[in-house]
């Protein structure tokens, strides 16, 4: 995500996606560095879950809301953001997205054809508040 901020073109052409998984960032900062990713890359994601133990003990610590949990704390325009409760994510629940065969058959789904969430076979669209955001099926 830094490098994105810091906008360097030829680093930046080489981005195609970014993802976001059980993403410990400050939602605060988020705003920022998710223009950057959106604008810069073909596909931005972001996999989000209420069971992560470690960011909701990052939350506390830093007094500021995680990007990683939910309910969403950071939906962005141009960004995808997938949750992810309803699968076994283990105990503590911050490996999820590589102890998860769902997620990442999602994620190299997304690396070799660059599909939206809307053409992935393991997620459906979720509105709230007149916000979408994707939610990864049983």
């Amino acid at each position: 995500m830094e490098v994105l901020a810091n906008g360097r073109k030829r680093v930046l052409k080489s981005i195609n996606q970014v993802i976001l998984a059980a993403a410990d960032v400050d939602s605060a900062i988020m705003p920022n560095l998710a223009k950057h990713a959106v604008k810069n890359c073909k596909r931005t994601i972001s996999y989000v879950s209420d069971k992560d133990k470690a960011l909701k003990i990052s939350g506390w610590l830093h007094n500021f809301p995680r990007v990683g949990i939910t309910p969403p704390k950071f939906v962005f325009n141009g960004m995808d953001t997938v949750i992810v409760n309803k699968l076994g994510l283990g105990n503590f629940s911050h490996g999820y997205p590589a102890s998860s065969r769902i997620i990442m058959s999602d994620i190299f789904n997304l690396l070799k054809a660059n599909k939206p969430p809307s053409e992935r076979y393991a997620i459906e669209s979720v509105s709230l508040d007149g916000v979408q955001y994707w939610r990864m099926k049983d």
